[in-house]
């Protein structure tokens, strides 16, 4: 049994003050258009956006992931606010592959699910697998060095890429 905790990244402020200094700038570009027509609408929805990504970055940043592997499966567990919920529970016979990727958002995986709690885009790997019904799934997440040596250990040679 192995278990891993991906704690939310600490420096949501960061992006946060960076949300705010492009937003400023976007204002400060409109402010050379006020005689355009949809200045004021342009001008609400930038801040309206930005409202919504401070609180979306605020409430990402009180939750972190837990990867746990226990014989030949994989739990993927959340924690928001001392609340754990099991999100998924992945057979190892079943993946088909695990890749390392870059690709931090979820169009580039299709319909697939996101269990990352860092900016770290380097140590990203995509799984796909199928599950009783044969149904291929595709999640993106961040396992560290152990855990990636015993999913090595768990699964043929062929199945992971790095």
């Amino acid at each position: 049994m192995y278990k891993q905790e991906m704690k939310a990244h600490p420096n949501f402020l960061i992006l946060i003050g960076f949300s705010i200094f492009v937003s400023l700038m976007a204002l400060a570009v409109l402010s050379f258009l006020k005689g355009w027509l949809y200045y004021s609408e342009t001008e609400a929805a930038i801040i309206l956006l930005n409202f919504i990504y401070i609180i979306k970055a605020a409430l990402s940043s009180q939750h972190s992931y837990i990867y746990r592997l226990v014989g030949n499966s994989l739990f993927i567990k959340v924690i928001k606010r001392k609340k754990e919920k099991l999100l998924a529970d992945i057979d190892l016979s079943r993946v088909c592959s695990i890749k390392k990727t870059r690709d931090s958002l979820l169009h580039s995986i299709g319909n697939g699910r996101s269990y990352v709690a860092e900016l770290d885009f380097n140590s990203r790997y995509k799984c796909v697998y199928r599950d009783k019904k044969e149904k291929t799934h595709t999640f993106i997440f961040q396992p560290d060095n152990q855990l990636m040596k015993l999913l090595k250990q768990s699964l043929d040679k062929n199945i992971i890429k790095d």
